[in-house]
């Protein structure tokens, strides 16, 4: 339950003031016309920055006053209308409407009815909130006819979109750097060889504490590339084997120098030679 103000209406006269409870801010007292509005409470929306305030009023006047929308009973700042009733019962009447209101339009509004005026603002010390029970409810009068309900003002008209900000323009492309110049063809690189062919020399013995010398000879017009051997046989192996003194190409033959470290039997080898033409 919204926190209110409790207050006993006492009808005497139109311009006796309401008595305030001990625990709250006192209402408007009345004026000559015997009715004054006052706001309830207010409640902020922080997401949407909106303030709900809540209004009602009071009346000393015995039966129902009519005040039609205009300059006895209007908002400010516009619009005017804001749901605010144009009848009046006796006695106090709380919760009778509420506005709702954006507070980046405006930071407050206030209700003027017949020279009196109530405002909300976003006040802390207004916001709404719950007590445990209410004060006591003076003695309602007699409530009268309702009245017709005067017209609905028009809606205020929507402002103008505001112009959209010139677009800056493109900044111009950069020039195309120029192309490089060609570089210069490199010399002709060396013949390669071709025409490969491998030949083996013939079988070379080796005695026993001698070496020998095996030669393959490549075909007329080619040149030994690379060359190696192969050992064919050991009459007395032993755990001294042939030792490769040399081995080198000679232009158009391979040659390999074998060494037999053995005191007795006889090392066999043959060389191989990889040929190529040469140009």
């Amino acid at each position: 339950m919204l926190a209110r103000f409790a207050f006993v209406a006492v009808v005497v006269v139109a311009s006796v003031a309401l008595t305030q409870t001990a625990d709250s801010s006192p209402k408007r007292a009345l004026s000559v016309t015997g009715l004054a509005p006052f706001l309830e409470c207010v409640s902020y929306d922080p997401p949407d920055n909106t303030l709900t305030a809540i209004f009602g009023y009071v009346s000393a006047n015995v039966g129902n006053v009519q005040v039609p929308l205009g300059p006895s009973n209007f908002f400010t700042p516009s619009p005017a209308t804001r749901g605010q009733p144009t009848t009046f019962f006796p006695g106090e009447n709380d919760d009778v409407f509420e506005v709702t209101f954006s507070l980046a339009s405006s930071s407050s509004i206030t209700w003027n009815l017949l020279g009196e005026s109530a405002t909300a603002s976003n006040d802390p010390n207004r916001y709404c909130t719950t007590v445990s029970a209410p004060g006591p409810i003076g003695p309602t009068g007699t409530t009268g006819p309702v009245g017709p309900s005067g017209p609905t003002g028009a809606t205020g008209a929507t402002g103008p979109t505001g112009p959209t900000g010139a677009r800056g323009s493109v900044g111009p492309t950069g020039a195309r750097g120029a192309r490089g110049a060609t570089g210069p063809t490199g010399s002709q690189g060396p013949a390669g060889v071709s025409g490969y062919s491998q030949v083996t020399g013939p079988a070379v013995a080796v005695g026993p504490l001698q070496e020998a010398t095996g030669v393959a000879t490549c075909p007329a017009g080619k040149t030994a590339t690379a060359g190696g051997y192969e050992v064919l046989g050991q009459t007395h192996p032993s755990i001294l084997g042939p030792e490769v003194l040399a081995t080198h190409g000679t232009g158009g033959s391979w040659a390999v120098t074998i060494g037999n470290p053995a005191g007795h039997g006889t090392v066999s080898f043959v060389v191989h030679a990889t040929c190529a033409a040469a140009h």
